[in-house]
């Protein structure tokens, strides 16, 4: 027997597709926003088309290819010579 729903599903994931953020979505259908977290994370484990994973740019820095990178150019070694 499963628990009864605290929010409306369909709503949640019908607003997340329209691009709102999980605190308005949470405030819209009046519940917490793990609660809609969990929602969305259901649906994408079903595959529902709605609740795909959102990619901002601006927050990731892009990964650098370390295998693109040439090693450091060794530097001459230094010696001490006393003054005479």
């Amino acid at each position: 027997m499963s628990r009864p729903r605290t929010c409306d599903h369909e709503a949640v994931l019908d607003l997340w597709c329209a691009g709102l953020t999980l605190r308005e979505i949470a405030a819209a259908v009046g519940a917490r926003v793990g609660t809609v977290t969990g929602v969305i994370i259901r649906a994408r484990r079903r595959g529902d088309p709605r609740a795909l994973r959102r990619y901002h740019p601006e927050l990731y820095r892009p990964r650098m290819d370390l295998r693109a990178v040439s090693p450091p150019a060794p530097q001459p070694e230094f010696t001490l010579e006393a003054a005479e």
